[in-house]
């Protein structure tokens, strides 16, 4: 069971950086690639969020994304509220702050105590936001090649194996293309 919107904005409201929260569930970003977002990120009018480094666990620098080499990119969709809390930040990296982009450690303290007061079930994390992004788009019938795309995962069978039983059947929607297909050959016959 995944919060709320009620309960994420609780949680938003109360971070240093609530920004994150929406990076994460809205696009599917592991946190330290939130870190590491900056507002030229956003391209085709916001659209477009295209992810290419992650900061490291201590806010020092920025790396190449998790199997990826530097200039490697990933190119993901981006909800049209996000853009709105993005649109009218300054330029550069949306959480770096005297030379310091933010500090996992640091991060989960507050994250935890948060999500405790929101109502948000133990042993939710950060990550959870990724797998509430993947299970929103997967069971409103997205593609999981697509998805996987967006995540970053190279094999498809990662994506598969983790989110599989989300993809909604399609047994019915076969059934109804076998059938107009035979509907078509009789009326040629």
């Amino acid at each position: 069971m995944f919060p709320t919107h009620a309960q994420l904005l609780a949680l938003a409201g109360g971070l240093k950086f609530p920004l994150t929260i929406w990076l994460m569930r809205g696009c599917g970003l592991r946190i330290e690639e939130a870190f590491a977002v900056q507002k030229s990120c956003f391209r085709d009018g916001g659209k477009v969020l295209r992810v290419f480094e992650q900061a490291t666990r201590n806010g020092k620098k920025t790396v190449p994304l998790k199997h990826r080499k530097a200039g490697e990119y990933r190119d993901i969709p981006v909800p049209s509220y996000l853009w709105e809390m993005v649109k009218d930040l300054p330029d550069g990296y949306l959480f770096k702050f005297d030379g310091k982009l933010p500090v996992y450690p640091s991060y989960m303290q507050p994250f935890q105590r948060l999500a405790r007061k929101s109502g948000i079930p133990q042993g939710f994390r950060p990550h959870s936001l990724r797998h509430a992004f993947v299970s929103a788009l997967l069971s409103r019938g997205v593609p999981i090649t697509d998805v996987a795309a967006w995540l970053g995962h190279r094999n498809i069978n990662v994506t598969f194996a983790t989110y599989g039983h989300l993809v909604p059947s399609s047994l019915g929607r076969a059934q109804e293309v076998l059938n107009a297909e035979y509907a078509e050959w009789t009326r040629q016959a």
